[in-house]
Formats: structure tokens, sequence, C-alpha cells
């Protein structure tokens, strides 16, 4: 397939036509649909780098609305959308597996913090729950780990504990 051409060809290569306009957010190829009032799907692309979907936004006219799955930079494309007239909706639909089995995993974290621990990450879990309970505690540490593993896949890097450097990602490439 070609970089920027339409998946099938039958539909209207004119953007501006569209009521609404979905974005499937994805590291390296942005997948988007656009329908007409009647809930017709009339265009859809492929945009296969971030400056060309910069570009595809920034041609959008006002009166698109664009509909963005929530997620770690979902935020900023919105807030980009939101600045020059278009409404940029967030939804979470699709992420609630994911997210149920972070919180699990924080969860399950949390249950080995040991109170009287002196290892760093031991104490400030333990300040979370202290100050914001087990649960909340919970999805704050899901919430940063789904960060930490978003930030490495945008950016193809690993993560690397350093010893003694409790709260930042050893990132490489």
């Amino acid at each position: 397939m070609k970089k920027h051409t339409t998946i099938n060809q039958s539909l209207s290569a004119d953007v501006s036509t569209c009521v609404n306009v979905a974005v499937d957010l994805a590291k390296k190829v942005f997948q988007v649909a656009g329908e007409n009032a009647l809930g017709q799907v009339i265009f859809e692309d492929r945009i296969k780098s971030r400056e060309a979907f910069q570009t595809f936004l920034l041609k959008l006219p006002a009166s698109v609305t664009v509909l963005v799955e929530s997620g770690p930079g979902a935020q900023a494309w919105a807030r980009l959308l939101q600045a020059q007239g278009n409404f940029g909706k967030m939804s979470k639909k699709g992420d609630a597996y994911l997210r149920s089995l972070a919180v699990q995993g924080a969860h399950a974290v949390l249950r080995q913090v040991r109170p009287d621990s002196e290892q760093p990450d031991d104490q400030w879990l333990q300040r979370w729950v202290s100050r914001l309970g087990r649960k909340e505690a919970a999805v704050r540490l899901a919430n940063r780990n789904l960060r930490i593993l978003w930030r490495l896949l945008q950016n193809d890097q690993t993560y690397r504990r350093q010893p003694g450097n409790s709260q930042e990602a050893a990132m490489s490439h």
C-alpha cells in the first residue's frame, strides 16, 4: 500500500464532507475513518508518519469532530485539535481489559510491600497507600507503569532498572 493513500478506493477522498473522523492512534501508523451525517463511512486513510498526521489534522475544517481513543499521547493530539477549533473527544472504549490487568498487577505489587522495608520503592509505595488508600495507590501505580510502558514503546526502547534510582526508568535502544 502506498503511503497516504486511501484503503478503499471506492470511498470519497474528500475528508471535508465528513461529520466525524475517528482516529486509531498507533506507534507509527494512524488509521483514520470519516463518516457522513448518516453514519456511513465515506473516508478511510492510513497515515504512516506523525508529521503527515499532524498535517492532516491541521487541514481539517472546524466543522469536523475528531474522535480519539484515550491513552498516553492522545491528550496532546486532542489539545492540538481543540486549539484549531475541532472538538477532540476522548474515549476509553477498548482499553478496559488492559487497564484491569494493570490494576490487578499493581495490587499484586502492593501486597508484597513490607512496611519495615528500607527499599526506596517500598517506601514511596507505602506513602501512597497511607495517603491515598490501597485501591487508589494501585490505580496510580498501574497508571505510572502504563505511562512508562507507553514511553518505552513510543521510543522503541527497553526498560533497565538502575540501582539507587527508584523512580526513573533507564531506557536504552
